[in-house]
């Protein structure tokens, strides 16, 4: 993911429902390019992270960017998002 989530998540969150849906229940999102998000970006998250908690599952973010663990950390998610560097996730 490069760039921001603002406005205008919807085809990102509406891909992760679909495999959600499909009985994925086990999500890694790479946030390294994240430049920049706001609530409406976070929601779909949460949302996920919800969604896909109540099937038993996880949502992990992994190489947060700077501006992905502020936003983590002013809204007290951080560690319910499982917060992790990519070289933790790999094992590395």
């Amino acid at each position: 993911m490069t760039a921001g989530i603002g406005l205008h998540p919807r085809p990102l969150v509406r891909n992760l429902g679909d495999a959600l849906a499909r009985g994925c229940t086990q999500f890694t999102v790479d946030v390294s390019g994240l430049t920049f998000i706001d609530a409406t970006g976070l929601d779909g998250f949460v949302r996920l992270h919800n969604a896909t908690t109540q099937l038993g599952g996880t949502v992990s973010f992994v190489a947060t960017s700077p501006a992905f663990r502020r936003v983590c950390g002013f809204t007290g998610l951080a560690e319910a998002f499982r917060l992790t560097e990519l070289s933790q996730a790999s094992g590395t």
